[in-house]
């Protein structure tokens, strides 16, 4: 009977990864299967016949590793944490750690090619009301290997407003970052997770899970002014981007008066003030789709790119 083999995610597409890399690397004599399994000594239509069925043998495996350069047990080319029924996903809602991605810049490195150069840049930014809320995420230019993460850095510009004879600004504002549907992505290391993060007037918390990211900006006293930026540390990094990769980043507040601070006057607001003041916040940016009460006061939408490009 022959060995049972191990289903591995994408093997078809790492074995071709594995003999082009090797290729260029003056290891193989032809960048193919046949290359491959003259190369290593596995039968070609074993090779033929696991790459079909995305199952290798421990033993095969090994002298694939071993001709490659690297270790069979690592993640990036085979996640053992992932269920069997779950290998065959696709590579855009693949939880594991070992996509094609992650293993195309493990071979890069293990051979010294070079990686795929990746940089995240913003496609679409839009705001509410530049005069009351400016927002940026980003990754400060900086480049970094497909497969891998990016420091994300933050900047928050936030102003007091007038309308209607009242002054108005926010006391606390939120941040809120939507990742693709996939486990894959997370922001690790989120600044303000242990413990408030103080920055500038104000401090930075974070809530939720890595995988669903949100940080609470609040003024420490009256309302947040001025810049708020997370230069000296990272907001958190964002783990494991593969190009193509899509992230929606917001900055809101909840405007009936949990998050809202009149500035001026006694605070007891007229009928007509504040009648007001809710019309302005009935207003929206209309791809925000806001919950009654809440208002998103910028979005921004950022995509990972070839970094050479």
């Amino acid at each position: 009977m022959p060995a049972a083999g191990t289903i591995i995610h994408a093997l078809g597409a790492k074995l071709e990864v594995i003999w082009t890399c090797l290729y260029r690397a003056d290891k193989i004599a032809h960048p193919s299967l046949r290359g491959l399994a003259q190369a290593t000594g596995i039968n070609l239509q074993t090779l033929k016949s696991a790459k079909q069925k995305s199952s290798l043998t421990e033993a095969n495996a090994l002298k694939v590793a071993e001709l490659a350069g690297f270790d069979v047990t690592d993640t990036r080319w085979h996640d053992s944490n992932i269920s069997i029924s779950q290998r065959s996903l696709p590579e855009k809602s693949y939880p594991g750690r070992d996509t094609i991605a992650a293993f195309r810049s493990l071979m890069h490195r293990t051979l010294d090619l070079g990686g795929t150069n990746a940089q995240l840049s913003t496609i679409n930014l839009q705001h509410f009301d530049k005069r009351l809320a400016k927002f940026q995420l980003d990754a400060s230019g900086q480049q970094f290997q497909e497969g891998e993460g990016a420091e994300l850095l933050l900047t928050v510009n936030l102003e007091t407003s007038e309308e209607g004879g009242v002054q108005f600004g926010f006391k606390r504002v939120r941040v809120e970052l939507t990742l693709p549907s996939t486990e894959r992505l997370s922001v690790q290391n989120r600044l303000g997770r242990d413990a408030p993060y103080a920055l500038g007037t104000a401090v930075l918390t974070a809530v939720a899970g890595d995988l669903n990211p949100e940080w609470h900006l609040t003024a420490s006293d009256g309302v947040l002014v001025g810049e708020y930026a997370t230069s000296e540390d990272s907001l958190g990094i964002l783990g494991r981007l593969d190009i193509g990769d899509t992230i929606v980043a917001k900055l809101f507040a909840k405007v009936k008066y949990e998050d809202l601070e009149i500035v001026s006057g006694d605070g007891d607001l007229s009928a007509n003030q504040e009648a007001v003041i809710l019309a302005l916040f009935e207003q929206s940016i209309p791809s925000a789709k806001d919950r009654p009460g809440w208002l998103t006061l910028a979005v921004q939408t950022l995509e990972v790119r070839r970094g050479d490009h």
